[in-house]
């Protein structure tokens, strides 16, 4: 083979790289935008039955709270799409065949990505974590009713892509993988027990 013909076949060959990872940027894309999508079905599944049981523990009225879950709900995971999350997470995901074997947690890409992520979007309990000298998590501080009911929304739109098995149901085998504070630990398992009883009354289960 030639010098040119060995130029020409490492040129198809970044092409090939570079379609595959447009196709795979595509597929991450649709992802982000179904997640957000489900985020806002589920507020409007659930959003009105959680603001009022969560009244009590809200400094403010209905009216107030719905305001605030909706604007939040309208900017869920918009950091997602930066260019600090985007790539690492992309990576790990839907990683083309050549990444495969970095598409791991470990990974410093979407490590970093993922720190980005939960430092900036206050509805993961990581947002709250308490880290020692060593960046071990020894604590966590209470988190506002607003970010636990759109952790709770988030939780089920991530399960409407995940073969439709339930948020509470997940819950209960990941309980002990975060730490919450304990009334937030309370009021999050209460989210999550209020939409387990609507979908058995809508026998949606």
């Amino acid at each position: 083979m030639t010098l040119q013909e060995m130029l020409v076949n490492d040129r198809r060959k970044i092409d090939d790289i570079r379609l595959s990872i447009n196709r795979k940027e595509l597929e991450y894309y649709n992802y982000i935008t179904t997640h957000r999508y489900n985020v806002k079905y589920a507020f409007i599944k659930y959003g009105e039955i959680l603001v009022r049981s969560f009244l009590d523990d809200f400094n403010g009225g209905y009216t107030l709270l719905y305001s605030i879950l909706e604007n939040r709900v309208s900017n869920h995971d918009n950091s997602k799409t930066a260019s600090s999350e985007y790539d690492g997470y992309r990576m790990r995901f839907h990683p083309i065949e050549e990444e495969r074997d970095f598409a791991t947690d470990d990974n410093p890409n979407f490590a970093a990505a993922w720190r980005h992520h939960y430092t900036n979007n206050d509805h993961h309990p990581e947002y709250y974590y308490i880290w020692d000298d060593n960046d071990n998590p020894v604590g966590a501080k209470e988190m506002p009713i607003d970010a636990i009911i759109e952790m709770a929304l988030d939780w089920v739109a991530m399960s409407m892509s995940n073969g439709n098995s339930k948020a509470y149901n997940y819950y209960k085998k990941a309980k002990y993988e975060f730490r919450m504070w304990p009334e937030s630990r309370k009021k999050f398992e209460k989210c999550l027990n209020i939409i387990r009883l609507y979908d058995e009354e809508l026998d949606d289960m």
